[in-house]
């Protein structure tokens, strides 16, 4: 059975130093709590929150703050909705960056979105299924049949 924090962990802790293997960017990774870890890089801090089911109330207050935040979630509808359920609050800092992962799928396992840019350019009124399209992508796994699967 996967631990749907654990696996999230563990698959953006790889994604990150992954990225960083031409840049050399990234000084450190540190696990604050069971479900946050902070990235030091060479000019900034970064906490990523990992919610199998999205939230923002502990987020909206590290970006309040002036902090760099990312969320790590699962690639699902019922996230993309609660995403957009928020989008007029969420959308407005700049510093805030979304994965929704699905670490089993076979092809890419990931798409990201920064509201804020995202914002700029999107049509507000189809933002639900823009969404949607852009998470198709990655194949839908919800946090229950995560559950029953074995850690990748």
């Amino acid at each position: 059975m996967a631990d749907p924090v654990i696996v999230l962990k563990e698959w953006v802790i790889n994604y990150l130093k992954h990225k960083d293997i031409y840049t050399k960017y990234l000084k450190e990774i540190k696990e604050v709590e069971a479900d946050r870890i902070t990235v030091i890089y060479k000019d900034k801090a970064q906490s990523f929150f990992i919610l199998p089911s999205i939230g923002f109330s502990h987020v909206i207050k590290q970006l309040e703050q002036g902090n760099y935040v990312g969320i790590v979630t699962l690639n699902n509808e019922q996230n993309i909705k609660a995403l957009v359920k928020n989008w007029n609050n969420v959308s407005r800092y700049p510093k805030l960056s979304i994965y929704f992962v699905n670490p089993y799928y076979i092809m890419e396992k990931h798409w990201a979105i920064i509201p804020y840019v995202h914002d700029k350019v999107c049509d507000h009124k189809n933002l639900l299924t823009g969404l949607m399209s852009m998470s198709e992508l990655v194949e839908s796994i919800t946090q229950d049949k995560m559950l029953s699967l074995d850690p990748p």
